[in-house]
């Protein structure tokens, strides 16, 4: 909104300064002076970024999880840092966005408390997987607890996930060779291994897939990957993650679309506003 109306800056000009369109009176009311169009414009500024990300997160093909923590702290670092030389309002209005984003998403949140969902499932994410958002205690803290989860999956199971890959006379060759040497394969040093390889793999480049990288070596990373399944899937529910940030959404569905913009209006306003009415 504020972006069309700097865009219109010059049209809005015109019509309060055309006496055939507009009354001396109402023209006053309604001129927007020269700091006004300053502030207009440094707050464009601050919220493009965060609109961006707002895209970007409501996105219905990937699933956002992973991305959640890395992008709203890269946001903060270079967009919403405030600068000696901006003005009083702006450095204010950027430090209650910070606030409010570390709030919200437990930013700040010390690893001893409690590791997110959020942050496996970027350490799971070979676009993230080396975790540079987080601080370098919050990093160890999340490799042992991926590690803690893998190693207490009952479902696990690598000997059977080998044989599965063989045929069933390679199957009955690689038994046979393990009832002679008396020897199976070693869980832990496997596991150990697959972790170890999967952090010395280069980190993706953000704008590339890691459902494609994830199908080209899952074989490699058959442990690591099926928890990578659970924490990069998809949310399967029936409305995209869009409505999660409108509340217009929310209300025009397509049972719904017929709805008057004053209704939607009145309605937008009602919702936001209902905690007040539980007040009176």
């Amino acid at each position: 909104m504020l972006e069309r109306l700097y865009l219109n800056r010059c049209a809005i000009f015109n019509v309060l300064t055309d006496k055939n369109i507009t009354n001396r009176s109402l023209a006053e009311k309604l001129e927007i002076k020269e700091t006004e169009w300053t502030l207009i414009d440094s707050l464009i500024k601050v919220l493009k970024p965060i609109d961006m990300t707002t895209t970007v997160l409501c996105t219905e093909k990937h699933s956002p999880i992973s991305m959640i923590r890395p992008i709203i702290k890269k946001i903060i670092e270079k967009h919403l840092l405030p600068s000696d030389d901006e003005d009083t309002v702006i450095q204010s209005f950027k430090k209650t966005i910070v606030l409010e984003l570390e709030r919200r998403f437990f930013l700040d949140l010390s690893p001893t408390e409690q590791i997110l969902p959020e942050q496996i499932a970027s350490f799971l994410d070979p676009r993230y997987k080396d975790l540079e958002h987080e601080a370098l205690s919050t990093r160890e803290e999340i490799c042992s607890r991926v590690k803690e989860i893998l190693s207490m999956s009952d479902t696990i199971n690598l000997n059977d996930k080998v044989l599965n890959n063989l045929g069933d006379q390679q199957k009955c060759h690689s038994n046979a060779l393990e009832y002679i040497y008396k020897t199976e394969f070693n869980d832990d040093d496997d596991l150990t291994k697959q972790f170890e390889n999967y952090i010395a793999e280069p980190q993706l480049r953000f704008t590339l897939d890691p459902k494609e990288w994830w199908k080209t070596r899952f074989s490699k990373y058959p442990v690591i990957g099926d928890l990578a399944k659970k924490y990069l899937t998809i949310p399967a529910i029936s409305v995209s993650s869009e409505r999660c940030f409108s509340t217009a959404g929310n209300i025009v569905t397509r049972k719904r679309a017929s709805l008057s913009p004053e209704n939607v209006n009145m309605l937008v306003f009602l919702h936001q506003n209902k905690y007040l009415l539980n007040k009176t």
